[in-house]
C-alpha cells in the first residue's frame, strides 16, 4: 500500500515553517525516484505555487518539504497541496491539507513539562502535535466555536436580499466577498459578530453564487481553557503508549483495580476537569477579545 501523510498541517500565522510530506510503501517510509513536485492553492482556488521544487531534509527517508513566502502565511487561510511523485518509474499523486491558525490552544513547550513528557524518544513532537489537533477539533465541534482565530469560505446562494448569516462565530473580518465572477469591495459590507452579513447592493439572486472568505474565532484560549486542553493532551499522548484499550472501564495493577474516565456525550474527553470547563463554554455568548 502506498501512502502519504501531511506534516504541516495546523501552522501558526506569521511563521514560516513548511508543508510536508511523507511517502509509506507497505507502511515503511520510502524515498521517491528523484524530488518531487507540488501545486499550491487556497481555498479559493487560486495558485499559490505550480510545480514548485521541495527540498529533502539530511538523514531522512520518505520526507520532503515545501517552504512557502513569508507573505502566504501573514492571514489565517487554507491551502491544498498536490505532490507529484515518482516510485519505481510510476507517477503518483498526493494531495494534503494545511491551515493556517491564529494560536494554538497551548504551545509544545506547556506540554514537555507534564510529568513524563519531556522524555522525545517515548514522546515525539509529532505525537505531540496531534493530540493538540485531536482536541482543538473536539473541543470546537463540542461548544461549537473555534477559541482561536480560523479562516472559513462559504458558499451561498443569493436571494435577492441584502442580509446573508454566516455558520461560524464569533466573525471577526471578511477577507473576500464576490457575487458570481464580481468581487466585492470588503469596506462596502457590514459583518457583525453573530455572523449577520449585510450588503446594501443586495446579493443577487441566484444558485451558489455568493462565495465569501471571512475569519472567525476568539484571539486565543483563555487560562483556565488552556490548562484543560494541556491536561487532556498529555492524558491522551500517555495514553496512547500505556496498552490500554480507550473503550476500557477500568484497569488492574498491582496496586488494585482502577475505574477509569471514559467519554460520553456530555463527556467530550471523559476527563471530569477538562469536560466541566468544555461544558461552560458550550453554546456561550459571543465575546471577542
Amino acid at each position: 500500500m502506498i501512502e502519504g501523510r501531511a506534516g504541516g498541517a495546523r501552522v501558526l500565522r506569521g511563521v514560516r515553517e513548511a508543508f510536508e510530506l511523507t511517502i509509506y510503501v507497505d507502511a515503511k517510509e520510502t524515498d521517491a525516484d528523484s524530488l518531487p513536485t507540488v501545486t499550491v492553492v487556497r481555498a479559493n482556488g487560486a495558485a499559490v505555487a505550480t510545480a514548485a521544487a521541495t527540498t529533502k531534509p539530511a538523514s531522512t527517508t520518505g520526507l520532503y518539504r515545501w517552504t512557502p513566502a513569508q507573505p502566504d502565511v501573514a492571514e489565517v487561510e487554507r491551502y491544498t497541496a498536490t505532490w507529484s511523485v515518482t516510485l519505481s518509474g510510476v507517477a503518483h499523486s498526493f494531495v494534503t491539507y494545511h491551515e493556517i491558525v491564529g494560536a494554538f490552544y497551548c504551545d509544545l513547550q506547556a506540554l514537555r513539562a507534564q510529568e513524563g513528557l519531556e522524555d522525545l524518544a517515548r514522546f515525539p513532537d509529532a505525537r505531540l502535535v496531534d493530540a493538540r489537533r485531536w482536541f482543538e477539533d473536539l473541543a470546537e465541534r463540542f461548544c461549537k466555536r473555534a477559541f482561536v482565530l480560523r479562516y472559513e469560505r462559504e458558499i451561498h446562494s443569493g436571494d435577492g436580499g441584502t442580509i446573508l448569516q454566516l455558520e461560524r462565530r464569533p466573525a471577526r473580518r471578511l477577507l473576500a466577498v464576490s457575487i458570481g465572477a464580481t468581487a466585492l469591495t470588503v469596506a462596502d459590507l457590514d459583518l457583525e459578530r453573530s455572523g449577520r452579513l449585510s450588503y446594501e447592493g443586495g446579493f443577487a439572486l441566484g444558485e451558489s453564487n455568493v462565495a465569501i472568505s471571512y475569519v472567525h474565532g476568539d484571539d486565543e484560549p483563555d487560562g483556565e481553557l488552556r490548562d484543560a486542553a494541556v491536561e487532556a493532551i498529555a492524558d491522551r499522548v500517555r495514553r496512547s503508549i500505556s496498552g490500554v484499550s480507550e473503550r476500557s472501564l477500568s484497569m488492574t495493577t498491582g496496586e488494585g483495580t482502577f475505574n477509569l474516565s471514559i467519554a460520553g456525550p456530555d463527556r467530550p474527553t471523559g476527563l471530569p476537569s477538562v469536560d466541566q470547563v468544555l461544558r461552560t463554554r458550550r453554546g456561550s455568548a459571543v465575546v471577542v477579545r
